[in-house]
């Protein structure tokens, strides 16, 4: 403290004396002693802290340094100027700097300034995303103080190069250059290099899979963190290690880190990041089998969430380990923990989570014996919060599940009620298979079973009545979670049931084989429904072979084989043939179309398309007219014939405009907007694109609308704004993925760059919303690494600035999620402007 003092004192006295001198110098007319004394003066500034005045120092030294100075004095007020507007990410002016400063070692033959040069230029282009510019000045930078054995500055030239090699994912070349930073720097004690390296090469080392290397190296970090009090960052590593080690299975050694890094993340005051890395590695247990210790995690992460008052995190906990349970086999457990969460979403007024949860309490109460209309009315409810905010796939979801439980229950009028709503949205959807699926459904409670004749009053054999225990019984152990019990009691039934009740039997191997299927083995699944076909091939059943064929044509596509797929898909087409059901047969022949054109069969494609065409005329389905006449139009947008395209998508604009909604409508404009664009006329590429964005609007399709806005180019003020709008949107609207709010963020950060004032705040606004909206996301982790990736960027910027990221939260009062949110929304208004927003944003509600 005394020598802090001190050396406060020291530059107050030389910055007077300084003062004092220059009025003297400006007397004497010593115009080259003024520039000198406007340097030192000027130096003064910069160890007081004050860049700003020592920026304007160091310019006055250096225009009268150019006309009446040395040509060192005006090296020396560049070459300073050009650090200056780098410490404040001014960088086109630290550039101009040094590459003015370049001329005179150049000119002098300075090789050693000439290379601190070209690292100090190479560090901007980097900033700058400039990779391929900076790459050939620090190589021969790197060979110059190579070869006068520097080592301070090989440092520098090696991390830069590393750097690169990392960003552009060469491992190889990555891995040696930081060892080589590694080396040096640990030979040096130089520890913030030498833990940079080490963490950089636990990173490389757990891409190639090698978690032992990577825990020893992050391991060999935590020591230089702790020395130079970088605690956020050795609490980064920490939790590195516990999700690496939780991945490999190492429960012992992930438990201890785990807490070694929460007990510093408390310490640091970092609620988020002690939830985020309790979630990431609870998972990641999870899916190694230790599925009891991740269940403590949920449930200590529960408890943090209590304590902080935040209840629509809780509800998600209480999702996932609703989730965990039924895994488990404790179908009774996660029922009362999704009823928990319901309550939680409702209090919290998060309407797509609780809408989520009702969905999956639905499902599950839909499988016990009592709970039919429990589930009906956790979808109702589901399917009224649905349809308020947008979400049209869960709310076909809904509908479809409903219909099945209320056909279950007898009730087939109202099933039937049901499934053509949800025919309509998946229609609206695009949904082909869905769209089979159902019609195949309706068809076979449309027409009298078929069964071999026998008498109807005949009483069921005892080997039927057992196989029907048996079924029963195999739909409750699978509901909760055993399924190899499951699997043992069906194939019991399916055995009594032989030459007993084919229809019965054929519905025992198509449950079967979705099981088999999903958990255990394709080809076996696959077996089974073959079985099943031939069953109901000697029943005559038309309407669930055609719909088995389509499942399993389906199942094959997805595992890449998609001729076995578009075989079975053509039986299936032969069969809605010989059933006489049009509707069916052109929705096959969409289906046989889209693979054809996904094989890149264009010509084959439009042909099945076309088929399709007519028959919707004959049946004067209009608005199945107009997605086949849409979807013919995006195979010649694929294949760049252009005229066509647009011919076929302004035919279907047409009929939609008729039949069917402006959101539907909006689709269909979006790819005009394409043509356009394609054919270079952007004026008219913008118009539709605007179209289509106001059509979304008027249907309140805002998911939709955030996707169109959120497609637009940053290089123009009108296409930030745009995107602009779609991040306001998406913070209002929770359906919103976590990716895409994370991909709009990143957009704007780009092209603002990390030091603008607006990009710490909506990094910080992403990364709330990954924790809050991707916890329940299959790639959770890969989202948490970017959001941390762009929160480092906007830190590294301020830290640059002098400033600290807690200091900067604290400073403008963000440490709440809500304040930080309706903070980012209050930013990015002005970035839309006045004149366009596509909707009244100061009245707006979902």
């Amino acid at each position: 403290m005394a020598a802090a003092l001190s050396q406060l004192k020291e530059l107050a006295l030389a910055r007077e004396l300084s003062e004092q001198a220059l009025p003297l110098l400006e007397q004497a007319g010593n115009l080259r002693g003024q520039a000198g004394g406007w340097a030192t003066l000027a130096q003064i500034l910069t160890q007081s802290g004050e860049p700003t005045d020592a920026l304007q120092c160091w310019q006055r030294s250096l225009e009268l340094a150019e006309q009446y100075g040395t040509e060192d004095q005006v090296y020396s007020a560049l070459n300073n100027m050009g650090y200056l507007h780098a410490k404040r990410n001014a960088l086109p002016q630290a550039l101009e700097c040094w590459q003015r400063a370049y001329e005179l070692p150049w000119k002098q033959g300075d090789v050693h300034e000439m290379a601190i040069l070209q690292t100090n230029i190479a560090h901007c282009l980097l900033q700058q995303g400039q990779h391929a510019r900076a790459l050939p000045l620090l190589e021969n930078a790197l060979a110059v103080f190579e070869a006068e054995r520097d080592e301070e500055n090989q440092l520098t030239a090696l991390g830069a190069l590393a750097t690169i090699a990392t960003e552009q994912g060469e491992q190889a070349r990555a891995i040696e250059l930081w060892s080589r930073v590694m080396e040096i720097a640990d030979k040096r004690n130089e520890l913030p290099q030498l833990a940079g390296a080490l963490v950089e090469l636990g990173r490389l080392s757990m891409q190639q899979g090698d978690v032992p290397t990577a825990l020893r190296f992050w391991t060999r970090s935590l020591d230089p963190l702790e020395t130079l009090g970088a605690l956020p960052r050795k609490a980064m590593v920490l939790d590195l290690m516990a999700m690496s080690a939780a991945r490999a299975g190492d429960v012992q050694r992930t438990l201890g880190v785990l807490q070694q890094g929460l007990a510093l993340r408390e310490r640091l005051n970092q609620v988020q990041e002690q939830a985020s890395t309790l979630h990431a590695v609870a998972e990641s247990l999870a899916q190694q089998g230790h599925g009891a210790v991740a269940m403590q995690l949920w449930e200590r992460l529960l408890q943090l969430y209590v304590r902080q008052g935040a209840v629509s995190h809780q509800a998600a906990v209480l999702n996932r380990i609703a989730h965990q349970l039924m895994g488990q086999g404790d179908a009774s457990g996660a029922i009362q923990a999704l009823r928990q969460a319901v309550e939680l979403f409702d209090k919290a007024g998060d309407e797509q989570g609780k809408s989520v949860t009702l969905s999956n309490l639905a499902y599950l109460l839909a499988a016990t014996p009592e709970g039919a209309h429990q589930a009906l009315k956790c979808w109702e409810q589901a399917l009224e919060l649905q349809k308020k905010y947008g979400d049209d796939k869960g709310r076909v979801l809904s509908l479809s599940n409903m219909g099945t439980v209320l056909a279950r229950m007898g009730e087939r009028s109202r099933a039937m009620l049901l499934w053509r709503q949800a025919l309509e949205l998946f229609e609206k959807l695009g949904d082909e298979e869905g769209k089979a699926a159902t019609l195949s459904i309706m068809a076979q409670l449309s027409v009298p079973e078929e069964r071999p004749a026998q008498p109807q009053t005949a009483p069921p054999s005892e080997r039927s009545a057992q196989a029907h225990r048996l079924h029963r019984r195999a739909e409750e152990l699978l509901q909760q979670g055993k399924m190899a019990d499951a699997l043992q009691h069906w194939q019991q039934a399916e055995v009594l049931l032989r030459g007993e009740d084919k229809q019965e039997q054929a519905f025992i191997l198509d449950q079967m084989a979705e099981v088999v299927v999903r958990y255990v083995d394709v080809s076996q699944g696959m077996a089974m429904w073959r079985e099943a076909l031939t069953l109901l091939e000697e029943l005559g059943d038309t309407q669930t072979q055609a719909s088995l064929l389509h499942k399993m044509g389906g199942m094959l596509e997805r595992l890449g084989d998609k001729a076995g797929g578009e075989r079975l898909v053509e039986q299936g087409l032969a069969v809605c043939q010989k059933s006489g059901n049009l509707q069916a047969e052109a929705v096959y022949l969409n289906s046989m179309a889209r693979m054809s054109g996904e094989a890149g069969d264009a010509e084959g494609a439009l042909q099945l398309y076309q088929r399709s065409l007519k028959l919707r005329e004959v049946l004067d389905d209009f608005q199945g007219k107009a997605a086949v006449l849409h979807n013919m139009a995006t195979v010649y947008l694929r294949r760049e014939e252009l005229a066509q395209a647009l011919q076929l998508l302004q035919q279907a604009l047409e009929l939609k405009k008729k039949y069917s909604t402006p959101q539907d409508m909006a689709v269909t404009l979006h790819n005009m907007a394409e043509v356009a664009r394609k054919s270079g006329d952007l004026a008219r590429c913008r118009a539709l694109e605007r179209e289509a964005a106001m059509a979304f609007a008027y249907s309140r399709s805002w998911i939709n609308l955030v996707v169109i806005l959120a497609m637009q180019e940053v290089d123009s003020v009108q296409g930030m704004g745009h995107v602009a709008q779609a991040l306001w949107l998406a913070i209002r609207v929770p359906g919103v993925s976590a990716e895409q709010v994370l991909d709009m963020a990143t957009k704007l950060i780009g092209k603002l760059t990390p030091a603008s004032e607006l990009a710490p705040l909506l990094a910080h606004a992403a990364s709330l919303l990954v924790f809050e909206r991707g916890q329940i996301a299959p790639d959770y982790a890969q989202l948490t690494k970017r959001a941390r990736e762009l929160l480092d960027a906007c830190g590294a910027a301020l830290e640059s600035r002098g400033q600290s990221w807690e200091g900067w939260l604290k400073r403008e009062n963000l440490s709440e999620p809500d304040r930080a949110l309706a903070a980012t929304l209050k930013v990015l208004e002005p970035l839309v402007g006045q004149e366009d927003w596509f909707f009244d944003h100061q009245t707006w509600n979902p």
